[in-house]
């Protein structure tokens, strides 16, 4: 059943029974009250003529009664002499009193009511009013009642069924209206909104439909975000993995290749002592390639890391990380300049700050021209290496944080490198929301900062 006929039969309905009820209420109560404000009406007259005639004489009751007789609403004054027996009042008329049973007493029947009140007058002669007022019949107009019932309760069906139905379409009107909106908010257009005019429940329930799909709106938004953000990482994580197969895959080719030529002895392969070299040079690379591989996996699952922050000094964690390297400048004839400054306590994990600071430094005394100054700079939370590189050919720098990338200056793998060391600081630095940057200044000079 729809809503505008459920709501039209449930106000016809209440108005059927209002007005049963109401009819039947007159029927039971019209009789009591009438009685009541009769009684009330008539005593109220009497105490008022009693108290106007006591203690006057004789002609004056009677002048009083007399001209007082129109004004008086259906109340019949009597008034009777106690010691003669005789009327005063009316003087003309007395048949209503049954001498032979009491003179002083009128009649009362089931249409009438008698009221007796003793006074005196001015010759302290005791006198016996006595009012009586009629009573109508209450069963006629019960049986009105009746009779005036199907007129009465169809008239206020015919009514009432014209004020329910405008009411039922005016009242179902605006849920009708919020249907057809949310009816269309099923189509996730930005657009809809339901209409808030008004102060009832209505509106408010309006502004809660609102509420609630524009939090809808915005959860499909960030799940669509989210989804898009894991795709991205899988499809990162494939092209990954095939780079990483091509890098592994490729000397280990060319590995075999040797082996095989070293136990054929086949031409130049016959000088083990040499190739045999090769073959550890190359075993030494792919064995520090699969640590960085598996050390990238790892990422992944450093959300303990992650929540094991401390205060660490920046310039302790560079100065420890330098001592490895300097071997190394002193076998390429490298200059290190140190230069620090300011506070350099952040907040964060010791391990990953470790990593950064490690493979940056890496980095610079890999790639770095011989006989030339890398410069170690650390100003607050600051951390920047220079370091002079030849043949840099780069439309963007940020291309080296992508894997497996080298520029053409290295991309003979005669230093060795993996491609994967500023990969893992890119990595490391947007999980802990480090900024990270690299420019290429004038002369060849390669600086790579990061914001802790």
């Amino acid at each position: 059943m729809k809503l505008f006929t459920k709501n039209f039969l449930y106000t016809v309905s209440i108005i059927f029974l209002v007005a049963t009820l109401l009819l039947g209420t007159l029927y039971i109560i019209m009789p009591r009250y009438y009685l009541y404000t009769k009684e009330k009406e008539a005593t109220k007259e009497f105490s008022e003529v009693v108290k106007s005639i006591e203690g006057k004489s004789i002609e004056d009751i009677q002048t009083i009664l007399s001209h007082s007789q129109r004004s008086r609403d259906g109340l019949l004054i009597s008034v009777f002499s106690d010691k003669e027996k005789q009327t005063i009042y009316p003087t003309i008329d007395v048949s209503r009193i049954d001498l032979e049973i009491n003179l002083s007493e009128p009649i009362q029947t089931t249409t009438n009511k008698v009221m007796k009140e003793s006074i005196v007058d001015s010759n302290q002669k005791a006198l016996t009013v006595y009012g009586e007022y009629s009573i109508q019949p209450i069963s006629e107009a019960r049986q009105v009642l009746i009779k005036l019932y199907p007129l009465l309760l169809v008239t206020s069906l015919v009514l009432g069924g014209i004020a329910a139905f405008f009411y039922s379409r005016y009242s179902t009107k605006r849920i009708l209206k919020m249907l057809e909106t949310t009816t269309n908010m099923m189509s996730l257009n930005p657009d809809v909104a339901c209409d808030m005019s008004g102060k009832d429940e209505i509106t408010q329930l309006a502004t809660n439909i609102n509420r609630l799909y524009d939090t809808h709106l915005r959860t499909i938004s960030a799940l669509k975000k989210e989804v898009d953000k894991v795709e991205q990482v899988e499809k990162s994580k494939s092209e990954f993995m095939r780079m990483a197969s091509h890098e592994l895959k490729t000397p280990l080719a060319g590995m075999m290749g040797i082996v095989e030529g070293m136990i054929y002895n086949v031409g130049k392969f016959k000088d083990h002592d040499t190739y045999l070299k090769m073959c550890r040079e190359l075993l030494i690379n792919q064995s520090n390639l699969v640590q960085n591989i598996l050390s990238i996996s790892s990422l992944d699952n450093i959300k303990q890391l992650e929540d094991n922050v401390e205060t660490v000094s920046l310039k302790e964690i560079v100065n420890e990380q330098l001592e490895s390297y300097l071997l190394l400048s002193e076998l390429g004839n490298y200059q290190v300049a140190k230069e620090f400054s300011g506070n350099s306590n952040v907040l964060g994990n010791r391990l990953m700050i470790e990593r950064v600071i490690s493979n940056i430094l890496s980095n610079a005394f890999r790639y770095s021209t011989i006989q030339t100054t890398i410069q170690v700079i650390l100003e607050d939370n600051v951390f920047c290496v220079k370091n002079l590189c030849s043949n840099i050919e780069l439309d963007n720098p940020m291309q080296l944080f992508e894997p497996f990338y080298r520029s053409d200056y290295s991309r003979n793998k005669q230093d060795g490198g993996s491609g994967l060391g500023l990969f893992i600081v890119k990595q490391l630095a947007d999980k802990n929301n480090w900024k990270v940057d690299i420019t290429i200044e004038e002369q060849q000079l390669f600086v790579v900062t990061v914001l802790f």
